[in-house]
């Protein structure tokens, strides 16, 4: 037999399961560990997250041999249970597996949405930065909790210290609200948009999509308010931003503008009848009188015009209004199409100034108040790419995941939970939550800074109810500094 030959020989006596044995070696060589996360592809494209998977699905249907079996349990860190279950990612990019209960885990993520939103009704896609499903596993908590109480003997339930833990998370609730999940989301975008124009006075006609999607939101609150639609705390929420006011005509001037056309026409053409666009408008708010839809401050404003009337002198309706007719829409393009042509020119000068600002920093969480050296809010642009993370583009989807450091996770939440453990991890250590002014961690994370700006938020009301009460569950949390040293 040949050397070629003999090679070949050898060649074929290597089978599939070595060779992918032989990738997993490389994955525990690099990450110390062989608990390969469910998506991970090698630089090679070998997809060994899914392979790793389905050794662990033939070995639990009794379809895996002895000797590999054996094979696998040999490399270090080998689990058979679920990567997602048993690994983490760090900052830094790198794998590693997970110390504490993944219950836990999954409760300080919760905490920090909460932190974060005001709220605890997760939207179904949410993930955290470890690659938990947060919002399925949140619906997962409420479903079991619901079985308690289904008297199906077969239904698992919810132990007592899981439920304690739950409702010690702030604003949870163990109804979901998708409702409110998306006001939340609304009035989140529009207090990014009041920090960086300082006013929560929006167009619905606005040139920018996004921004004109919002002031369509912000005109509809005004109309829930108008009816009575609108709960306490919402009302109080947006009293609170800055320019907000509920009727937006008064301050626009689109309302004092048409009376001002109006009784300069009629002081030009006593008599006469209105020109049709103004016809029309005046039309409307006799109307709007007929309907009790007119502040008392329009109404003055109308009498006051030389020789305005109300319907023509009929007296002020009290009749309910039938509903007005509507002219249905029409059916919308299939939505694939749009996702099937190329990503836009807006878009790929969106996804080169991330990358550039990735390259510059290090990292792609930009600060969501950052604005480019020509007056680009690339901070902006980045928070609406987040939000809207489910209807983008494949190739924007794809060309934000390529940019190193880039996460679809806000930097305020990723910055908290770095902070939160590494507060409690300074606890461990001391026994207390004292922390020294100027203390930074072994990773670097500038504890005893980010302390003395909890303290200041705290005293100027400008930290979430939440955070406090998880600050003050902490041994030995103080809200003024005193001298504080460290034994060695």
């Amino acid at each position: 037999m040949t050397q070629t030959k003999a090679a070949a020989a050898a060649s074929q006596t290597i089978t599939p399961f070595d060779r992918n044995l032989t990738v997993l070696d490389g994955f525990v060589e690099e990450h110390g560990h062989a608990s390969v996360p469910q998506l991970y592809v090698t630089t090679d494209g070998v997809q060994l997250g899914l392979i790793v998977k389905g050794w662990r699905q033939q070995f639990k249907a009794g379809r895996l041999s002895q000797d590999r079996i054996d094979a696998l349990e040999a490399r270090t860190g080998w689990v058979w249970s679920a990567s997602r279950k048993n690994r983490t990612v760090a900052s830094d990019g790198t794998i590693a597996r997970i110390t504490e209960d993944p219950f836990d885990e999954r409760i300080r993520a919760l905490r920090l949405f909460a932190h974060e939103h005001g709220h605890t009704q997760v939207p179904g896609a949410a993930v955290t930065l470890t690659g938990v499903s947060l919002g399925a596993w949140v619906q997962n908590q409420r479903n079991m909790y619901s079985n308690r109480f289904s008297g199906k003997a077969e239904s698992p339930g919810l132990a007592d210290d899981r439920v304690a833990a739950l409702e010690a998370v702030p604003h949870w609730t163990w109804t979901a609200d998708g409702y409110s999940v998306r006001w939340e989301a609304n009035y989140a975008s529009l207090e990014a948009e009041v920090a960086v124009t300082g006013t929560a006075l929006l167009g619905r006609r606005d040139t920018d999509p996004a921004k004109g999607r919002l002031g369509k939101w912000v005109a509809l609150q005004r109309v829930r308010y108008g009816k009575g639609k609108l709960s306490a705390e919402r009302i109080a929420k947006l009293e609170a931003l800055p320019g907000w006011v509920w009727d937006a005509s008064l301050v626009n001037d689109t309302f004092n503008g048409r009376i001002a056309e109006l009784r300069a026409y009629i002081a030009e053409h006593p008599g006469r009848t209105y020109p049709r666009n103004l016809a029309v408008w005046a039309s409307r708010r006799r109307v709007d009188y007929a309907r009790g839809e007119l502040s008392q401050t329009k109404v003055d404003a109308l009498n006051a015009l030389p020789g305005w009337k109300w319907l023509e002198g009929r007296k002020r309706s009290v009749a309910p209004t039938p509903p007005r007719k509507t002219t249905p829409r029409p059916k919308q393009k299939n939505a694939t199409a749009a996702r099937q042509r190329p990503l836009s020119a807006t878009m790929q000068a969106n996804l080169a100034r991330i990358a550039a600002y990735a390259k510059t920093n290090g990292h792609a969480r930009v600060p969501h108040l950052h604005v480019e050296e020509d007056g680009m809010r690339l901070g902006l642009v980045v928070k609406n790419l987040q939000d809207r993370q489910s209807t983008l583009h494949p190739d924007m989807v794809n060309g934000l995941n390529a940019i190193p450091g880039w996460t679809w996770t806000k930097p305020a939440a990723w910055d908290l939970d770095e902070a939160l453990a590494a507060l409690d991890t300074f606890v461990a250590e001391h026994g207390h939550a004292r922390v020294p002014r100027g203390y930074v961690t072994n990773t670097g994370v500038p504890l005893g800074n980010r302390v003395e700006t909890w303290r200041r938020q705290a005293l100027t009301a400008q930290m979430p109810a939440g955070l406090v009460r998880e600050l003050e569950s902490k041994p030995g949390w103080l809200w003024s500094r005193g001298t504080v040293t460290l034994a060695a």
